[in-house]
């Protein structure tokens, strides 16, 4: 069990330094059933808080004149390692991982954020992977017990470069600690994780080692932490190329997975159940859409009900229906962003952050960012931040309605052991101050498919849309997590909306977290309150 103490108490010497990377020189291939996740007490979701952090401003920050057009950056603030993988959590908290605190490739610590506390060292609780696992390039993606299944990651400190390993480790946010659950049957290095509908979490994509894509899709059972492999689904044509490189996936109305690769035109769709002569499991092509590859450096995100936005170089944006497999042209983005993180607003608005118009290349870094409107098909620019976001950089939607902006790192040109907030323009009122918002004072955090969802609200102002965004977990600018929906609700008595359970269903709404804000008549969102779906 991990000890809990805050990063101004401690950082990794140069003799842990030297513990952690022997360690891994002497990792051991644990085989490790899985059990503890049979066992309810083990993670008990019920004694898990469901997060809100009251206070949107991590500083005393006085909003600008053009903050309600383009919103605003705050200051930025240090952070105690390269964030290449960031995730929010049930609690509100944030972990990010991906480097030890000397900042190279070796995903050996992790840290945990409280959003609360604002860029203080106090904020940070920075530990050691225990479990020996070099996390570096995994995937990430959170359980319905409220913990986060990381899989997959780097063997390099066993001295081979550029291959990957089979451990999966659960961190457990109600005490932050690491353990390793059961093993994967392929290795995999930038693998995708995807939520099902029934609650399993398919794992597909990532490569075994520079030359070798690993071309078997698997599942994970949260029941029995163990995996199964889909042999009919094995497709080495499929993952070659860069299609192993973290698949963008999302799941449509039938209950399958599908997904755009890197270095190709297409739109793939994954039957996880199907039963066929070479075992469970089937991919198909569906469709290609225009001319140009989706690369594996653009971000892609589920915007809408089976729509997904995807870019293809040269500015192009694409809305693909993942229902019906068709595609259609969008009004171009109007900076070319390779490395740039989706982030999806509290308003269902799309924020385009960081990268650059060439890759890797610090003089054509974007220091604004991008705003997506899908209602009208139009684009707006944002305040220039204060740092350049590349390679390794991470974004997130905090429960606020603000977006946490971290990283990019190694293997360079800029290295950026900071953190800025972006604050949309949805949270100041039209003379640019900070705007009053309305305040959910009660909601049914245990929400099933089949009951409706009260929320009751204060505010002088009437509520005129309720937003449901999933949490977010981003690596590699791909965003795994994140979905936004927005439902449908009756008014009541006394400040009480209705959410109709008609319209919640699985395939639409994967099982997991997701943050509800609601919306008063001049766009302003409440704070979210996190419930748990399922």
């Amino acid at each position: 069990m991990n000890q809990k103490t805050s990063h101004s108490q401690r950082r990794l010497s140069k003799k842990g330094i030297v513990k952690s990377l022997l360690l891994g020189m002497l990792y051991l291939n644990y085989a490790h059933a899985g059990n503890e996740l049979e066992d309810d007490s083990y993670f008990p979701a019920a004694r898990m808080s469901f997060g809100s952090q009251a206070n949107v401003r991590l500083f005393d920050e006085a909003a600008n004149t053009t903050a309600h057009q383009k919103g605003m950056w705050s200051t930025s603030g240090n952070w105690p390692l390269y964030a290449i993988h960031m995730a929010l959590l049930p609690n509100g908290n944030v972990i990010t991982y991906g480097t030890d605190e000397s900042g190279r490739g070796l995903g050996l610590a992790y840290d945990v954020w409280t959003p609360s506390q604002g860029f203080t060292d106090a904020s940070h609780n920075t530990l050691d992977i225990t479990t020996d696992t070099n996390v570096f390039c995994s995937a990430q993606q959170l359980l319905g017990n409220g913990s986060l299944l990381i899989s997959g990651g780097d063997q390099r400190p066993n001295g081979i470069n550029g291959a990957g390993i089979k451990s999966a480790n659960v961190f457990n946010p109600n005490d932050n600690s690491m353990s390793l659950t059961g093993e994967m049957n392929q290795q995999r290095w930038y693998p995708t994780l995807t939520t099902m509908p029934n609650g399993d979490i398919l794992v597909h994509g990532g490569r075994i080692d520079k030359e070798t894509p690993t071309t078997l899709p698997e599942l994970y059972s949260q029941t029995s932490g163990t995996w199964s492999q889909l042999h009919g689904a094995d497709s080495p044509d499929v993952y070659s190329v860069k299609g192993w490189y973290y698949p963008r996936s999302f799941v449509n109305n039938k209950g399958n997975v599908v997904f755009i690769k890197g270095n190709d035109n297409g739109v793939y769709e994954l039957d996880a159940y199907k039963t066929t002569a070479n075992g469970q499991g089937g991919i198909n092509h569906k469709i290609n859409t225009g001319t140009g590859d989706f690369k594996f450096f653009y971000p892609t995100v589920s915007y809408a009900s089976g729509k997904v936005l995807a870019f293809k170089e040269g500015k192009k944006v694409y809305s693909i229906n993942i229902n019906n497999f068709s595609s259609k042209r969008l009004a171009n983005i109007p900076s070319e962003r390779i490395w740039s993180d989706a982030t999806l607003l509290a308003n269902g608005e799309v924020l385009i952050s960081g990268g650059s118009s060439v890759r890797q290349d610090l003089d054509s870094a974007h220091f604004t960012a991008e705003v997506y409107n899908p209602e009208n098909n139009t684009w707006r620019t944002t305040e220039a931040a204060q740092k350049a976001r590349l390679y390794h950089s991470s974004a997130v939607l905090l429960p606020s309605g603000a977006v946490l902006v971290a990283g990019g790192g190694p293997p360079g040109p800029i290295y950026q052991l900071n953190a800025e907030m972006y604050y949309p323009d949805y949270l100041f009122d039209a003379n640019g101050n900070w705007a009053t918002r309305p305040t959910i004072t009660s909601i049914t955090t245990n929400a099933s498919y089949d009951k409706n969802i009260s929320v009751k609200y204060s505010g002088n102002r009437k509520i005129e849309r309720i937003t449901m965004v999933k949490l977010g977990s981003t690596t590699h600018s791909w965003n795994m997590g994140q979905i936004f929906r927005e439902v449908n609700f009756k008014e009541r008595q006394n400040n009480r909306l209705v959410i109709g359970s008609g319209q919640l269903t699985p395939q639409k709404m994967t099982p997991g977290y997701y943050m509800v804000f609601v919306i008063d008549a001049d766009g302003v969102p409440s704070e979210a309150k996190i419930i748990k779906l399922s």
